[in-house]
């Protein structure tokens, strides 16, 4: 178990994206969730103690890869 952690979770579709929430449950993690990749990085921004982030690639505006580039950046 990984507690105390949290995990940046980026999703437009909001069934997936519960669905997802539900599945990592059990690993503790504290799930933050973004709707789209610029809300992500707005977050990233924000809150520098988020360990992971798991990304849908597409998505509306800003795909995934675009949103990990600007992090990384």
């Amino acid at each position: 178990m990984i507690e105390n952690y949290k995990l940046l979770l980026v999703e437009d579709e909001p069934d997936l994206c519960e669905a997802l929430v539900e599945d990592l449950l059990p690993l503790k993690f504290e799930i933050i969730q973004a709707r789209n990749g610029l809300e992500a990085v707005e977050i990233l921004k924000k809150d520098r103690s988020i360990i992971a982030v798991l990304s849908d690639l597409h998505m509306p505006g800003m795909s995934g890869l675009e949103c990990l580039k600007l992090v990384r950046e």
